[in-house]
């Protein structure tokens, strides 16, 4: 498994469980999260 695709899907994993905390009333932080988890 290539390095990049393996840091995509832990921040896909960390944008997961941002969501599940709730921690994504914030639309600016919760776009901003989008971003860097996009591949």
């Amino acid at each position: 498994m290539p390095e990049s695709l393996a840091l995509c899907i832990n921040d896909i994993i960390k944008y997961a469980m941002f969501i599940q905390l709730g921690c994504c009333n914030n639309s600016q932080e919760m776009l901003m999260l989008m971003s860097v988890g996009m591949c």
